[in-house]
């Protein structure tokens, strides 16, 4: 999706999933590459924290400094009004976060943003584990604009037939 936006318009990936961090890997950074942990702690510039993608209009924040509290980080006013100077400096901001099911963090960060699309890997979720995610994200009002699903070979079939679960998913992703 970031690649995607970079390609048409200046936009940033941050890698706010400072539990399991892998953007900068996946972009070929060194592992401890200054990031977003290093920028909120004031360690770094935020123009040593990002990284420009080549022929693209994409930079890339990894994580940073991988620490022992992720949520004293994303608690930061520092953080909110850093997601909020990112909306201006580009047209596209996508953070990526930690499992919805079993961390607060995207809660967190949700009262920063305006919209959240929700990953889900068919390969490894089932209908109960989208269910959770989706309430939990609704019982904080954050504002879920939908769902998007890796693996989808046969969607229909990881889905219980008639159930209030499937109604709920099938009302939020339009399946």
């Amino acid at each position: 999706l970031a690649e995607s936006f970079g390609n048409l318009e200046k936009s940033i990936l941050v890698d706010a999933d400072m539990r399991q961090p892998h953007v900068g890997l996946a972009y070929g950074m060194e592992k401890l590459a200054p990031g977003l942990t290093n920028f909120i702690g004031k360690r770094t510039s935020f123009s040593d924290s990002i990284y420009r993608e080549n022929g693209s209009q994409l930079s890339v924040m990894p994580s940073g400094a991988v620490p022992a509290d992720p949520l004293l980080y994303i608690s930061k006013p520092r953080f909110g009004g850093f997601i909020k100077k990112l909306g201006v400096l580009f047209e596209h901001v996508i953070i990526e976060t930690p499992e919805v099911n079993l961390y607060s963090d995207t809660m967190i960060i949700a009262k920063s943003v305006d919209g959240i699309l929700l990953l889900c890997d068919l390969d490894v979720a089932d209908s109960s584990d989208l269910l959770e995610a989706i309430q939990r994200l609704q019982e904080s009002r954050a504002p879920l604009l939908g769902v998007v699903f890796e693996n989808t070979k046969d969607v229909k079939s990881k889905f219980p037939k008639p159930s209030r679960s499937r109604s709920l998913i099938k009302k939020i992703v339009r399946i």
